[in-house]
């Protein structure tokens, strides 16, 4: 298998990137929490996961860290040290389309999932996701290396919030440490995790 081609997403690659990541989040266990469907809670609101992920998307990418490998089979979206994407559109999409109650009965998990970031210099990964015929092919490690070969050569931390168990172990092996679990509703995980830099 040839290695992964990593570059910066260009404005060309922001539908591809919105496209993958929508699909790549089609089955995550957050998206499924804050949109279910009314007639199958297990399966996730399309429009709304849709327009979440664009949002994502449209707020990262001014930033200049939106990551593609394979010219858009995966994607990264990153904060670097210092900025935070606007979060405005996001919020209010979350609060109208999230049910009142659901916000309510878990306002102790969000908030904790809002001061648990730490409030010193690092980079955030707000996103990772390959599309179904990408997966399996090392293309989020790829990402990951891209960005955390930077912190280790600038001594930078890194920090993510994995909203699927499964996924918990790729960032173990890339040196990530879990700081905690919040638990949404009454099953839904999310693991929030810091690397420290290597020397």
């Amino acid at each position: 298998m040839s290695s992964p081609v990593i570059r910066h997403a260009l404005p060309a690659d922001m539908e591809a990137v919105t496209q993958t990541l929508i699909e790549a989040f089609t089955e995550d266990p957050f998206q499924r929490y804050m949109f279910p469907r009314a007639d199958d809670p297990t399966k996730v609101r399309p429009a709304e996961l849709a327009r979440f992920v664009a949002a994502e998307v449209d707020t990262h990418v001014s930033l200049g860290h939106v990551y593609v490998a394979n010219d858009g089979a995966a994607a990264a979206l990153w904060e670097p040290p210092g900025v935070e994407a606007d979060g405005d559109p996001l919020a209010q999409l979350v609060f109208s389309e999230v049910a009142a109650e659901t916000l309510e009965a878990d306002g102790e998990q969000w908030s904790s999932f809002v001061e648990l970031r730490p409030d010193y210099p690092h980079f955030y990964l707000a996103i990772l996701g390959a599309s179904n015929r990408a997966r399996g092919q090392g293309l989020g490690a790829a990402l990951l290396e891209r960005v955390l070969r930077v912190c280790d050569n600038e001594g930078l931390p890194a920090y993510l919030e994995s909203s699927n168990l499964r996924n918990v172990s790729l960032y173990q092996r890339h040196g990530f440490d879990a700081v905690g679990e919040l638990t949404f509703g009454t099953d839904t995980v999310l693991t929030p995790m810091v690397r420290m830099p290597r020397s």
